[in-house]
């Protein structure tokens, strides 16, 4: 079968004309045996027309088998053998074929006409057969003996021919262009043949240099054979080994050194095993020298060693500067590790980290692997870029070669960015230049210095305004009081009654920006009184002002949201209102077209230092909380905006300039710090918190009775880990009439639980270190599935806490302690 298929095939032909003549005979056979079984078939069947056709046909294609096997044009054949498969095709697609399948034949066409006659030729016979099916549904109509094909028909049998008749062309087409690079690479590869033919002249004299050149080479340099056979070396190794090359002849290389087998460790064992070049360094006791051994492989034809080059360097004096450098770089890296500060070397001018030291993988929450495949680009913010390249560059021209502080904005690993001080310098590194420095983190000392300055400008401002405040005084009593008299001695129809009118109505507002001045230049508050900010909120919201405000801004509504349990605070009433005056007027601006302000209060204890706008440090606040869904305010005017006259309303109109320094100066008089928190575009909150004040009760407050929170000298055990909230909770419930007793940790709840027993629990929920309220709670369940209990924190109600109540835990009561809210958690806790 194989000579058949190949019979005709000359050997000279290339691949590719020897590939269509293999197809041609197979299309040929298999062409034979399906048509010759049709035409009988059809025969039988009484379709003598279709049957006859295939047989002749049959009789064609066997021709084309006989001629193509005695002569080989493969082309001639080609055309003939498709012209007559094409035209039986036609026939079928005209009349059916059987069961009227002869449109299937029609599919196979563009796909062989394609490979034997190339991508044109056979796009073009193709084009004639697709023409020929074209004429077929024409001629449907006008002919008995062609079948009727459907309109839904031709629409997808064009479709589906041009498809496969397209994919044909652009397949074949591809594949010759293929063919035709594969063409010119072989060209190449013969001309390359022909150069390496030349080059063979050269190898002898070549041969003859490369001699000279090892013996020029005062390393040493040795050739094996693949059995470990010395073959020769350089005369820098006959004078090492103190011989000659008789005496080296038939000798292996292990014999040199009286063994009677290869070293277990030696590069060239290793290149023998491995077949690629190997290294070592290595001590010879007999010299008292340090050698650096190097084998490379020649490999022969069949891939297996032919030989060994070895070569064999003294590297006695490296050896002694390594150790020297180990030592010193051992020191260094000690140093290094230690300090407090970051510290990298990279390369210049990519900026790839080669080392860094653990404080400044720590800085950036990365390992020391994940940070040594960074580049400092990585770790400083997109904007600073451009400062790090020119830096860098100023480095590579020698400038500014001595060492410099340069700020930048960092970015850590989890993508929140820092303030950083980098200092750099030149220095080699591995043979290399490279730039290195020292890594710093500064966004607190930079947040303390802006605190500091912002502190020392309000300061000096506050000093300015109350000289100034002072003269504006005596000069405006004129222009305030003296209207009034003249007003009282002038009849109501006098014409100067308006103008003076209103230069009176001008004198009281300058004095009020002179009493907002007075404000900012008085540092503390004189006459305070204890107070609850509830009052001072609800006494504006009932003052003129605030209706003055509410008539220009009608469109603003504001809500309350006060606790009913605030504590106490001590302060000055009159600053107060100005300060929420300020706020809500600010609040009412910042919503043009209208929109809400809500007013808030609250009790919280801060465990953990808030960092804000300020830093809000530990302890009980009472926090007043104004929010306004208007324009925001934008991030670079936010350290700006309580400075005096710092505003971005039109002066005169719609403010001083003044109330947001006088908020600054009011909260800070009393002791407290200041939150913002603002998008642009969505609004504003303001969270003031002011310290709380147990140590008197409110100035007229009334005595509220609590006999009915007393208890009947039951037990309570109270676990919190601070000693101040354990004292203020045990002085409550002592004066509720309970016998109270604390412990400062769950641990020791548990452990005292073991022992003794309690009638309730006070649960502080957030206890560092060691277990918190849950967990404490859950163990001590297993002590006494019945023990009552309710939860206490600083922090909002969460899902640990929630998860405590399903557990049995009472009322969740939120720090810091009110009389009331506590006495009635007890009380219902211990009679449910």
């Amino acid at each position: 079968m194989e000579n058949y298929i190949s019979s005709g095939n000359d050997e000279r032909n290339d691949i590719e004309i020897r590939r269509k003549i293999i197809l041609l005979y197979i299309i040929c056979s298999v062409g034979i045996m399906a048509l010759v079984p049709l035409g009988i078939l059809s025969l039988v069947e009484d379709f003598p027309t279709l049957g006859y056709f295939d047989l002749l046909v049959a009789v064609v294609l066997v021709a084309i088998c006989i001629g193509l096997r005695k002569t080989g044009y493969h082309i001639l054949y080609s055309y003939l053998g498709l012209s007559v498969v094409g035209t039986l095709f036609v026939y079928l697609f005209a009349t059916g074929g059987a069961n009227n399948t002869g449109h299937l034949w029609y599919y196979i066409f563009p796909l062989v006409t394609s490979f034997l006659l190339g991508s044109k030729k056979g796009a073009l016979l193709t084009s004639t057969i697709f023409a020929l099916a074209i004429l077929v549904f024409l001629l449907q109509d006008y002919s008995p003996i062609i079948i009727k094909y459907s309109k839904d028909f031709k629409i997808r049998f064009v479709f589906s021919f041009l498809v496969l008749s397209g994919f044909s062309y652009f397949y074949e087409y591809a594949r010759e262009k293929a063919q035709q690079q594969l063409v010119m690479n072989n060209t190449d590869l013969e001309k390359l043949v022909w150069n390496l033919n030349q080059s063979k002249d050269k190898q002898k004299e070549t041969s003859l240099l490369l001699e000279a050149v090892l013996d020029g080479i005062p390393d040493i340099i040795g050739i094996q054979d693949r059995h470990h056979g010395i073959v020769r070396y350089n005369e820098a190794g006959y004078k090492f080994l103190d011989t000659s090359v008789e005496e080296l002849k038939e000798k292996k290389c292990y014999e040199l050194i009286g063994r009677n087998a290869p070293c277990d460790i030696c590069a060239t064992t290793e290149t023998y095993r491995t077949k690629k070049p190997a290294a070592i360094k290595k001590y010879v006791e007999e010299n008292g020298v340090w050698l650096d051994v190097r084998a490379y492989p020649i490999i022969d034809e069949q891939g297996e060693i032919a030989y060994i080059v070895e070569h064999l360097r003294d590297i006695t004096k490296e050896k002694q500067a390594e150790e020297e450098v180990q030592q010193a770089e051992k020191r260094y890296r000690s140093l290094i590790e230690n300090t407090i500060e970051g510290f990298f070397v990279c390369e210049i001018p990519a900026g790839q980290f080669l080392f860094l030291n653990q404080r400044a993988c720590d800085i950036y929450g990365y390992t020391l692997q994940e940070g040594l495949e960074l580049t400092v680009f990585d770790i400083v913010s997109s904007e600073d870029h451009e400062r790090v390249k020119n830096r860098i560059q100023t480095r590579i021209e020698g400038k500014g070669l001595s060492s410099e502080r340069q700020t930048y904005n960092s970015v850590r690993k989890n993508k929140s960015t820092f303030r950083i001080e980098i200092s750099t310098s030149l220095a080699t590194f591995q043979d290399h230049l490279v730039v290195q420095g020292v890594i710093r983190d500064i966004t607190e000392q930079e947040r303390l210095e802006q605190q500091l300055q912002q502190s020392k400008k309000m300061e000096a401002i506050g000093l300015l305004a109350g000289g100034i405040a002072h003269d504006l005084n005596n000069v405006l009593s004129g222009v305030v009081s003296y209207p009034e008299l003249l007003l009282l001695n002038l009849p109501e129809d006098n014409p100067l009654r308006e103008p003076i009118q209103r230069i009176h109505r001008s004198g009281q507002k300058a004095a009020e920006i002179v009493q907002d001045l007075l404000t900012l230049a008085r540092r503390g508050v004189k006459n305070k009184t204890v107070l609850n900010l509830n009052d001072v909120v609800l006494d504006y919201l009932k003052s003129t002002e605030y209706e003055t405000l509410s008539s220009y801004h009608s469109k603003v509504t504001t809500e309350t949201n006060l606790d009913k349990d605030l504590l106490n605070i001590e302060g000055s009433p009159t600053q107060l209102v100005k300060m929420i005056m300020n706020l809500v007027s600010n609040a009412a601006e910042a919503q043009p077209a209208g929109g809400e302000i809500t007013i808030s209060t609250r009790n919280q204890y801060v465990d953990v230092p808030i960092q804000g706008y300020e830093v809000i440090k530990e302890g009980d606040y009472i926090v007043l909380e104004i929010k306004d869904l208007g324009l925001g305010i934008a991030t670079k005017d936010l350290n700006r905006i309580f400075e005096p006259f710092y505003t971005k309303k039109v002066m005169g109109i719609s403010g001083t300039g003044l109330g947001m320094a006088v908020v600054w100066g009011t909260i800070h008089d009393h002791d407290g710090q200041i939150n913002v928190e603002s998008i642009e575009g969505v609004g504003t909150t303001f969270s003031l918190f002011i310290p709380v004040r147990r140590d008197k009760e409110p100035t007229k407050q009334e005595i509220i009775p609590f006999e009915k929170y007393f208890g009947g000298n039951e037990t309570i055990l109270v676990v919190d880990d601070d000693s101040e909230q354990r004292e203020i909770a045990s002085s409550i419930l002592t004066k509720l009439n309970y016998s109270v007793t604390s412990v400062s940790s769950g641990e020791d709840a548990v452990e005292y639980l073991k022992d003794n027993s309690t009638d309730l629990l006070i649960l502080d929920m957030i206890m560092e270190p060691g277990i918190d309220g849950l967990e404490t709670y859950r163990r001590i369940t297993k002590i006494n599935p019945n023990q009552k209990a309710i939860i206490a924190s600083g922090y909002s109600e969460t899902e640990r806490v929630k998860e405590a109540q399903g557990l049995g835990a009472g009322k969740y009561i939120r720090k810091p302690y009110t009389l009331e809210e506590i006495g009635i958690a007890v009380k219902e806790k211990l009679t449910k």
